[in-house]
């Protein structure tokens, strides 16, 4: 049995996850995950858009902290800068000598973790294009 770390981040699109995100109609910024209002002109009309799925890791670091819902330590964290101009945060996976600034990445749903009754979660991550998981 497994779930999800939180309903509605991504959809799956011809076989492949793609995020979830708002476009304001105002003044055309993105959100991830989706917000309501734009934090940026404060307008309410927005509309679901779906973001690439691919990108370059923009920033990252290596987390030592014990965590819930991730087994093995350290593991990596960062933001992506995707295809279309927004970055995300997210997980990062891959050889962790590799995983830099500037490293070419793609988005992947998959087990991140198991909660506290030993049930897998799925969710989000991104990984360099020839780790991907198929």
């Amino acid at each position: 049995m497994s779930k999800t770390i939180q309903d509605g981040l991504w959809q799956e699109e011809f076989g492949k996850p793609l995020l979830i995100a708002s476009q304001c109609l105002q003044c055309e910024s993105k959100y991830f995950p989706e917000r309501k209002i734009c934090p940026k002109c404060y307008s309410d009309k927005l509309s679901t858009v779906l973001l690439a799925s691919s990108g370059i890791v923009f920033s990252c670091t290596q987390v030592f902290v014990k965590s819930k819902l991730i087994p093995e330590q350290p593991y990596t964290v960062g933001y992506v800068l995707l295809a279309d101009g927004i970055t995300v945060p997210a997980r990062l996976i891959g050889d962790k000598g590799k995983l830099e600034i500037g490293l070419p990445v793609s988005l992947a749903v998959g087990v991140t973790g198991k909660d506290s009754e030993g049930e897998e979660v799925i969710g989000y991550y991104f990984q360099p294009p020839n780790e991907v998981e198929t």
